[in-house]
């Protein structure tokens, strides 16, 4: 059966998906596409950001490396603070410096 829809349903039409949308957003959401109220807007919003936060919360609050760190390791990487830390970089060279140390070396004496 599901590989009859996948072949049926073409990629173009597939739901839109919003994370963290719950009743209460939904219905925020359908008040605002009936009166386009930009303080609806706001409120869905802030309730948008509530509801993302409070999932990060107990995502991070359940996060558990004792039986297995697959999921708590993918959860950092997807973070971003995996990410090893910039090597120091030598300062650029300005061209007064190059200058500066070629007429220095022009001015050495000969060995002869």
């Amino acid at each position: 059966m599901l590989k009859a829809a996948h072949s049926n349903i073409p990629w173009g039409f597939r739901p839109m998906y919003i994370p963290c949308l719950d009743e209460e957003c939904k219905v925020l959401l359908q008040q605002y596409k009936e009166s386009g109220d930009p303080d609806v807007a706001d409120h869905l919003i802030e309730s948008l950001d509530a509801a993302c936060h409070h999932l990060w919360e107990e995502t991070i609050a359940n996060l558990d490396f004792s039986h297995s760190s697959r999921k708590g390791l993918a959860l950092i990487q997807r973070l971003g603070a995996a990410q090893l830390p910039q090597k120091n970089v030598h300062p650029p060279l300005k061209a007064n410096s190059v200058a500066f140390h070629l007429t220095q070396v022009a001015k050495a004496p000969i060995d002869k």
